[in-house]
């Protein structure tokens, strides 16, 4: 399971608070600091402290700080890997109502990981942290639907939860969004659309979003055909590491592109 915090982006806005002020208000017993001081130190792979943190962000009911530390367990970043412990933090955070903690514990019963597989209580905590606003909570029911996992296949709740996921800036759902539309798969084809939720993902750095975008492009298909703009936005897909992209990119490249 990937850190469902972004930490690179969430230090990069922590780096205008000292690691004193953040310590002061941790000891004032500020949870959210608290939290952000353990991202902090999570980033620089010091996890005894970010452990030391965010145990007592979660002891002061900051969901945040219970799902970054279920994490840490679920991960084995700094301890040894415990499934029982990383559940007992993510559900402790989700009935704080945190977004994250929710989607977090969905993905344990997803994958069946330290408890019996069950798509229908994945799905429970996947549609909390998706209530709660929490982007990929929606992206994954969508995958639910997609995968007929415990439900039925239907493209429209997919497109559904797809939709609101990349309306939260979740880049992978709007990649895929503009991907199902590209190509019409259960859905009926729009190039408009495409572009639209293909643009927004590669604005969001999704390398996906990029190719896709790239090739309407190259193919003119609901744009003007332009093979410059097109290579630019393969080549970013590329950059980003999509083997697709990467793919086209060195095509059309030996084409004199």
């Amino acid at each position: 399971m990937k850190k469902l915090l972004l930490l690179a982006v969430l230090i990069f806005g922590l780096h205008a608070q000292s690691v004193t002020k953040l310590k002061k208000a941790c000891d004032l017993n500020n949870g959210l600091k608290c939290s952000n001081l353990g991202a902090l130190y999570e980033a620089k792979r010091d996890y005894s402290k970010a452990r030391k943190y965010y145990s007592k962000a979660c002891s002061l009911n900051f969901g945040g700080g219970c799902s970054n530390l279920g994490e840490l367990y679920y991960e084995g970043h700094g301890v040894k890997r415990d499934y029982v412990k990383a559940i007992k933090y993510y559900t402790k955070s989700c009935k704080l109502n945190s977004g994250p903690g929710c989607s977090n514990l969905g993905a344990v019963y997803h994958a069946g990981d330290g408890v019996r597989q069950n798509y229908s209580k994945a799905r429970k905590y996947y549609n909390k942290a998706c209530s709660l606003n929490f982007g990929l909570g929606c992206r994954n029911i969508g995958f639910l639907y997609y995968n007929s996992q415990g439900v039925k296949k239907d493209y429209s709740k997919v497109k559904k939860y797809f939709t609101k996921a990349c309306n939260l800036n979740d880049g992978i759902a709007c990649a895929d969004l503009g991907h199902l539309y590209f190509v019409g798969q259960e859905i009926k084809q729009n190039y408009s659309k495409a572009k639209k939720y293909s643009s927004k993902a590669c604005n969001l750095n999704n390398g996906k979003g990029c190719a896709t975008l790239g090739t309407l492009y190259l193919a003119g298909a609901g744009v003007k055909q332009d093979a410059s703009r097109g290579m630019k936005y393969i080549k970013k897909g590329c950059k980003l590491k999509d083997n697709r992209a990467c793919s086209l990119y060195k095509k059309m490249k030996r084409k004199g592109y």
